[in-house]
Protein backbone atom coordinates (compact mmCIF):
# COMPACT_ATOMS: atom_id res chain seq x y z
CA UNK A 1 0.00 0.00 0.00
CA UNK A 2 1.25 3.34 -0.67
CA UNK A 3 1.25 5.85 2.12
CA UNK A 4 -1.67 8.40 0.15
CA UNK A 5 -4.16 5.03 0.16
CA UNK A 6 -2.94 4.58 4.10
CA UNK A 7 -3.86 8.04 4.46
CA UNK A 8 -7.03 7.66 3.01
CA UNK A 9 -8.23 4.44 4.69
CA UNK A 10 -7.26 5.95 8.50
CA UNK A 11 -9.36 9.05 7.15
CA UNK A 12 -12.45 6.92 6.10
CA UNK A 13 -11.97 4.98 9.17
CA UNK A 14 -12.09 7.41 11.39
CA UNK A 15 -15.06 9.28 9.76
CA UNK A 16 -17.18 5.91 10.53
CA UNK A 17 -15.58 5.66 14.05
CA UNK A 18 -17.10 9.01 14.72
CA UNK A 19 -20.42 8.23 13.43
CA UNK A 20 -20.95 5.54 15.06
CA UNK A 21 -20.10 6.75 18.71
CA UNK A 22 -21.99 9.59 17.67
CA UNK A 23 -25.08 7.43 16.69
CA UNK A 24 -24.52 5.44 20.09
CA UNK A 25 -24.66 8.77 22.20
CA UNK A 26 -27.56 9.79 20.67
CA UNK A 27 -29.10 7.05 21.62
CA UNK A 28 -28.19 6.89 25.33
CA UNK A 29 -29.15 10.95 25.72
CA UNK A 30 -32.96 9.18 24.42
CA UNK A 31 -33.09 6.44 26.88
CA UNK A 32 -31.75 8.39 29.64
CA UNK A 33 -34.75 11.13 28.51
CA UNK A 34 -37.24 8.05 28.23
CA UNK A 35 -36.38 6.88 31.30
CA UNK A 36 -36.35 9.87 33.46
CA UNK A 37 -40.50 10.19 32.22
CA UNK A 38 -41.07 6.76 32.79
CA UNK A 39 -39.60 5.93 36.08
CA UNK A 40 -42.46 8.20 38.14
CA UNK A 41 -45.08 6.99 35.93
CA UNK A 42 -43.41 3.49 36.60
CA UNK A 43 -43.65 4.03 40.32
CA UNK A 44 -47.45 5.39 40.31
CA UNK A 45 -48.96 2.32 38.50
CA UNK A 46 -47.18 0.24 40.34
CA UNK A 47 -49.16 1.72 43.35
CA UNK A 48 -52.78 1.78 41.47
CA UNK A 49 -52.62 5.57 41.36
CA UNK A 50 -53.80 7.22 38.14
CA UNK A 51 -51.58 9.44 35.77
CA UNK A 52 -52.69 12.23 34.52
CA UNK A 53 -52.89 12.92 31.02
CA UNK A 54 -50.24 15.48 30.84
CA UNK A 55 -48.15 12.51 32.01
CA UNK A 56 -49.14 10.21 29.13
CA UNK A 57 -48.64 12.83 26.63
CA UNK A 58 -45.25 13.42 27.47
CA UNK A 59 -43.65 9.75 27.50
CA UNK A 60 -45.92 9.24 24.41
CA UNK A 61 -44.04 12.01 22.53
CA UNK A 62 -40.98 10.78 23.53
CA UNK A 63 -41.67 7.04 22.13
CA UNK A 64 -40.67 6.01 18.39
CA UNK A 65 -43.79 6.65 16.04
CA UNK A 66 -44.09 2.65 15.25
CA UNK A 67 -45.27 2.79 19.27
CA UNK A 68 -47.34 5.45 19.76
CA UNK A 69 -50.23 3.37 18.26
CA UNK A 70 -49.96 0.41 21.07
CA UNK A 71 -49.15 3.26 23.71
CA UNK A 72 -52.35 4.66 23.00
CA UNK A 73 -54.47 1.58 22.73
CA UNK A 74 -52.76 1.01 26.24
CA UNK A 75 -53.71 4.26 27.98
CA UNK A 76 -57.53 3.90 26.80
CA UNK A 77 -58.09 0.75 28.00
CA UNK A 78 -56.04 1.51 31.36
CA UNK A 79 -58.29 4.44 31.51
CA UNK A 80 -61.69 2.35 30.65
CA UNK A 81 -60.66 -0.28 33.22
CA UNK A 82 -60.89 2.29 36.47
CA UNK A 83 -63.53 4.51 34.75
CA UNK A 84 -67.14 4.39 35.88
CA UNK A 85 -68.01 1.05 34.22
CA UNK A 86 -66.07 -1.10 35.50
CA UNK A 87 -67.19 0.86 39.35
CA UNK A 88 -70.14 0.54 42.06
CA UNK A 89 -70.94 2.03 44.91
CA UNK A 90 -71.50 -0.07 47.91
CA UNK A 91 -73.91 1.05 50.80
CA UNK A 92 -71.79 3.37 52.64
CA UNK A 93 -70.89 5.29 49.63
CA UNK A 94 -67.59 4.03 48.96
CA UNK A 95 -66.66 3.02 45.44
CA UNK A 96 -65.15 -0.08 44.40
CA UNK A 97 -64.51 -1.96 41.16
CA UNK A 98 -66.52 -4.89 39.87
CA UNK A 99 -63.42 -6.47 38.00
CA UNK A 100 -59.91 -6.03 39.54
CA UNK A 101 -58.51 -8.44 37.32
CA UNK A 102 -59.09 -6.00 34.55
CA UNK A 103 -57.39 -3.17 36.13
CA UNK A 104 -54.72 -5.45 37.10
CA UNK A 105 -53.77 -6.48 33.34
CA UNK A 106 -54.55 -3.31 32.01
CA UNK A 107 -51.76 -2.04 34.52
CA UNK A 108 -49.29 -5.09 33.63
CA UNK A 109 -49.89 -4.27 29.79
CA UNK A 110 -48.54 -0.53 30.26
CA UNK A 111 -45.92 -1.86 32.74
CA UNK A 112 -44.40 -4.04 29.75
CA UNK A 113 -44.62 -0.53 27.40
CA UNK A 114 -42.87 1.51 30.76
CA UNK A 115 -39.84 -0.90 30.84
CA UNK A 116 -36.89 1.27 31.94
CA UNK A 117 -34.36 0.54 29.06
Amino acid sequence: MTPTEIIGLNVVSLLIGYFIGNRLVIDRDRRREFNALVGPIRIFLLKQMFPTDIDFTLIREKLPRWKRRGFDLAVERYKKSKGPDNQKENNFGEVLYDDTSLIIHTTNDLLKLLKLK
